[in-house]
């Protein structure tokens, strides 16, 4: 599993890496900072069962439509779309 995920972490950097090279860093750092989280809350609830009840998968769906809105709408507004 260790080696697994370190090859998971170096393709990340260097999907990071190349992103940089594409994009301004002001669009990129959200997008790096923002999604690995929700991709482990999706981890936390799909494979270890970590959010139970209606009210709390709700808080957690709209916590994360709302990071999606925001990195979309800031890479949008850097990228004159």
């Amino acid at each position: 599993p260790a080696f697994l995920c370190g090859l998971v972490w170096g393709a990340a950097q260097v999907c990071w890496f190349q992103a940089n090279a594409l994009l301004p860093f002001s669009v990129t750092f959200p997008i790096m900072a923002s999604l690995p989280g929700l991709v482990g809350a999706a981890w936390g609830v799909l494979v270890f069962g970590e959010i139970k009840g209606r009210r709390n998968f709700g808080l957690l769906v709209v916590s994360g439509v709302a990071r999606l809105l925001a990195v979309g709408l800031i890479a949008a507004s850097k990228e004159g779309i």
